[in-house]
């Protein structure tokens, strides 16, 4: 963050020159409630929005009705979760080109579903026109005793897959954990 900057929407002209909006990178945002995870919607690019915190989609999603949020409940059953993700990108886009009468697509997904909204972009031949953030990333180390597995493969997955991500958090990891992860070095 800029000095003096207490939220990115205040330097949004300057972040998003500085900001890569291809590529594969982490962004240490250093303040919390900063507005990172707003700045990224807002930033006039097809968002997957991950969370390992449900809370955190459902607050999002409360805000912006307009984007798509992949699961409300664990009691949805996957193929309507399925079948209403391929409705809301094809209200969104109508045709293979990008249309600019019709609105970018938002989708809010957990870590765990993340697989699922993956597939169906890759399926349409156009996960390389969406950036991925994975919020609050910090979350793949410190759950790792609790879900690593699911936390391993989903990074193996989004790695292979997604060729635009970012990995924001306000609180660093160590460069030791990250090292220790083929995707991170």
């Amino acid at each position: 963050m800029p000095e003096g900057v207490r939220y990115m929407s205040e330097a949004a002209y300057y972040l998003k020159s500085y900001l890569p909006t291809t590529g594969k990178y982490i962004l240490d945002k250093s303040l919390t409630g900063c507005g990172g995870t707003e700045f990224f919607i807002n930033s006039g690019l097809p968002l997957v929005l991950i969370s390992p915190r449900s809370g955190v989609l459902g607050n999002k999603y409360r805000q912006h009705p307009e984007c798509h949020l992949f699961r409300e409940s664990k009691r949805d059953k996957l193929s309507d979760l399925k079948t209403n993700l391929r409705d809301y990108l094809s209200r969104c886009w109508t045709v293979p080109l990008y249309n600019y009468n019709q609105p970018l697509p938002k989708i809010f997904v957990t870590l765990d579903s993340a697989k699922y909204v993956i597939e169906e972009l890759k399926h349409r031949g156009n996960i390389d026109r969406f950036f991925f953030l994975v919020d609050e990333f910090q979350c793949l180390v410190s759950d790792a005793p609790y879900k690593g597995k699911t936390d391993l493969e989903f990074l193996k997955m989004i790695d292979s897959e997604a060729s635009n991500i970012c990995y924001m958090s306000a609180t660093p990891i160590k460069t030791d954990y990250l090292d220790g992860l083929t995707e991170f070095q």
